[in-house]
């Protein structure tokens, strides 16, 4: 991890080790558009009448997510400990 900032920060000039992983994570914080859907063929193995399956991929945002979660989770007890699912 060491070399790797150091090569950033020589490559960058950057001042210290914090300027570096601070503007290497910018990146990840971008206000980027991820409403667009990608088309993707996981695996030729999945064909209709020998034609590939492409899955479509979007990203959701967090309350999608957890509507889906919340759908999909049932409780199911623990046996022999009560009241703990």
């Amino acid at each position: 991890m060491t070399n790797l900032i150091l090569k950033n920060k020589s490559n960058k000039g950057f001042k210290d080790n914090t300027d570096v992983l601070l503007s290497d994570f910018a990146v990840f914080m971008a206000g980027k558009d991820t409403t667009e859907t990608v088309k993707y063929v996981a695996s030729k193995r999945f064909a209709i009448k020998g034609k590939p399956v492409e899955w479509e991929i979007k990203a959701i945002d967090s309350e999608l997510d957890e509507a889906i979660r919340k759908e999909c989770t049932k409780k199911v007890p623990i046996v022999g400990k009560r009241g703990q699912y």
